[in-house]
């Protein structure tokens, strides 16, 4: 059984959200006012999806399709953005479940994951108007990224099976672009300072 109904309309998940997070199904009302939205779907069984939304006008959609797929999320700030989507493809996987967890605090943050197969992602956005486009095709990769500052931007992709990817900016106007395409490639990638670039490719 998924932890959420799918198909319920934004104002029921977050009224459910915050009331298994601690609060007080009276304080809803109080918060939806500050313009918080988010929309939840899930397809299969055993799937989580938890999300805790802390400022104005932030956003999460959500969906999830296939079993035993997990997803956190954490937003403080205003204006932030979170489109995560998860399917796990039907295909056997060393991973026992498909993960994604989200950290984002400041403001004007947008995080963009796409995730088809069982892999497992960890981001966290600190500071404002930073940006990460990232999608994982195939099973059993790994990323986790971290971007401390302010305009930084990542677009990554890893596509086969069983990459590994780490990618910490620390400062201001920094760019990723990242490529993974094939079997077992491992990249670590760091950045520290403004107005940094890299790009990256790696392909069988």
């Amino acid at each position: 059984m998924n932890t959420i109904s799918r198909h319920l309309t934004a104002r029921s998940v977050f009224a459910i959200l915050l009331a298994t997070s601690g609060f007080l199904i009276g304080d809803t009302q109080k918060l939806l006012a500050q313009e918080n939205l988010a929309t939840i779907e899930q397809l299969g069984d055993n799937n989580s999806v938890g999300v805790d939304q802390i400022g104005q006008a932030n956003l999460a959609d959500v969906i999830q399709a296939g079993n035993a797929l997990n997803l956190s999320a954490v937003q403080a700030g205003q204006g932030n953005s979170l489109i995560a989507s998860q399917d796990d493809g039907e295909e056997p996987s060393e991973l026992s479940t498909g993960s994604i967890e989200v950290i984002q605090e400041g403001d004007g943050n947008e995080i963009e994951v796409t995730q088809t197969g069982v892999s497992a992602a960890l981001v966290s956005q600190v500071g404002d108007e930073n940006q990460l486009d990232f999608i994982q095709t195939g099973l059993d990769h790994s990323a986790s990224v971290t971007q401390e500052g302010n305009l930084n931007l990542s677009a990554i992709s890893q596509q086969g099976s069983a990459h590994t990817i780490s990618v910490a900016q620390t400062g201001d106007s920094n760019t990723t672009t990242a490529t993974q395409d094939g079997i077992a490639h491992s990249a670590l990638i760091a950045q520290t300072g403004s107005s940094n670039s890299v790009i990256l490719s790696q392909v069988d």
